[in-house]
């Protein structure tokens, strides 16, 4: 390979043959992408295309370095429906990352294209006036939904907290064989004790429908936003215990 003649390809170049030929977009979407005139993307398309096609034919090297680029931001989306953004050049690759709202730790054990198996679940859903409840500490009944592996409802109740002590009410949902607690928010407290019961603990969550908000989850299609039980480093519920 070291006495063959090189053909240099840009970063662009490359980017534009991914986006046009293996892709497939069309033209003026591969120059939204990336961010120059369809012209402009006309040009490094055919002068990658000419480069490829001129090293194919006269057996030269495809040599690919330099350019003006720039690294997209990595994306990613916790299991309790949080997104957000991490810049490329401040990414460890050694570390997991962490979601900035539950503080869930993504887990990269699995391969992207090996389907999680689904299981049976059962939710708990704090209630205010048959809705779903902002505030976790601050709820006295609670509806158990049962999902069966395919996310259909077998079966709901609605049960009342017997005890108005902090720090049990973690336990004794724990007791009732609940997987994963889903509410507007829930304190700091509440929720590492929720944890340690091996409770998935989901926030901000929008839908106040309690049945419709569990099987969202579920199917993975739950809209969340910020934890409504945290403002401004206050953590707020009577039972929270802080």
């Amino acid at each position: 390979m070291e006495f063959l003649e090189e053909n240099e390809i840009s970063i662009e170049e490359l980017e534009a043959l991914r986006l046009k030929d293996i892709e497939g977009l069309e033209q003026e979407e591969c120059a939204s992408r990336m961010n120059i005139s369809r012209p402009t993307f006309q040009r490094v398309l055919a002068s990658a295309r000419y480069k490829t096609g001129d090293a194919l034919l006269h057996g030269k090297a495809i040599k690919i370095q330099g350019g003006a680029f720039e690294i997209a931001p990595l994306h990613f989306c916790c299991p309790n429906g949080h997104n957000w953004e991490v810049p490329a050049e401040n990414m460890d690759i050694e570390m997991a990352p962490v979601c900035p709202v539950c503080n869930d730790v993504l887990s990269f054990s699995k391969p992207n294209n090996q389907k999680e198996e689904k299981k049976p679940m059962r939710y708990a859903v704090p209630l205010s006036q048959g809705q779903l409840g902002l505030h976790f500490g601050r709820c006295d009944e609670f509806m158990l939904i049962d999902l069966d592996e395919t996310g259909r409802v077998t079966g709901k109740e609605t049960v009342t907290f017997p005890v108005h002590e902090c720090g049990y009410l973690p336990g004794w949902l724990a007791s009732k064989g609940t997987n994963v607690v889903i509410a507007g928010g829930i304190g700091m407290t509440n929720r590492m004790l929720l944890q340690q019961n091996d409770i998935n603990v989901v926030l901000g969550v929008q839908e106040p429908d309690p049945e419709k908000a569990a099987v969202a989850h579920f199917h993975n299609t739950l809209k969340c936003g910020q934890n409504q039980c945290e403002h401004e480093g206050q953590v707020c519920g009577r039972r929270e215990g802080n």
